[in-house]
């Protein structure tokens, strides 16, 4: 992906349906555990256009210290020139250079699911358990079911799609205690079905990623609706969606 790339996604982050819904999915789910809320230092594993770390900037104010990795250096590139508040440095998520025990809270957004299928999901959650001090969280969200792939999943390189008890074991896996799980995306879960499945295969509409910008009706009805689901996961776990969400925390006396 190429610098121009970024600054298009980056100008999408702030208008589409999708993002702006996560985006209030993640701040009602990060709500339910005040101390998250009151980290002083992050780690965004995989921060593309630095959007999640400016959202979890004006969501926890007591944050001080950011670090964005990303592999890309066109990402980063971008980051500095959008002014992102954060130090970022080149690297993968398999291998992120921050000393032991150095962050209050971890984030990865949709990253996992493009590392490759040879075990590199778990070396990252390993680095993500390694750099958080004892008590630290991790907020992780993934593309979610196998039977949703599509060639949505290709033009993004995606390389999994992850049921919520994968995400639970890989996380326990690596040590950490799982506070919470859900889906996401679920009250539009039939539209992505018909969109992804049906019309996508009969080439009735357009090929490749889905983000891509959108009728403004459609934009403000889909946007609606996550706000609704918002909602929905301050009291439930969803039980299906085309996302899936992790929150995790590392034993404050590691042994």
């Amino acid at each position: 992906m190429q610098y121009q790339d970024f600054k298009d996604l980056y100008e999408l982050e702030k208008s589409l349906w999708w993002f702006l819904g996560m985006e209030m999915i993640t701040e009602e789910i990060c709500r339910q555990f005040p101390e998250m809320l009151r980290t002083r230092s992050l780690c965004d594993a995989g921060c593309g256009t630095g959007g999640n770390i400016t959202f979890l900037r004006r969501l926890i104010p007591t944050l001080t210290e950011a670090t964005g990795i990303d592999i890309s250096s066109d990402a980063l590139d971008f980051c500095s020139t959008a002014g992102v508040q954060a130090k970022l440095i080149e690297a993968s998520a398999t291998s992120i250079p921050l000393p032991d025990e150095s962050c209050d809270l971890a984030t990865s957004f949709d990253v996992l699911v493009q590392l490759p299928r040879d075990g590199s999901d778990k070396q990252c959650v390993s680095e993500l358990y390694r750099i958080l001090r004892p008590g630290g969280y991790v907020f992780a969200r993934v593309a979610a079911l196998r039977w949703l792939r599509s060639e949505h999943d290709t033009a993004l390189s995606s390389q999994y799609r992850y049921t919520t008890n994968e995400l639970r074991t890989l996380f326990e896996d690596a040590g950490f205690t799982v506070l919470r799980t859900t889906y996401a995306n679920t009250l539009l879960l039939p539209v992505v079905i018909l969109h992804r499945l049906i019309l996508k295969k009969l080439r009735l509409t357009q090929s490749g990623s889905d983000v891509q910008p959108l009728n403004p009706l459609l934009n403000r009805l889909f946007t609606a609706a996550l706000k609704i689901e918002s909602r929905l996961v301050r009291y439930v776990s969803l039980p299906v969606g085309s996302s899936a969400i992790v929150v995790a925390q590392k034993a404050r006396t590691v042994a």
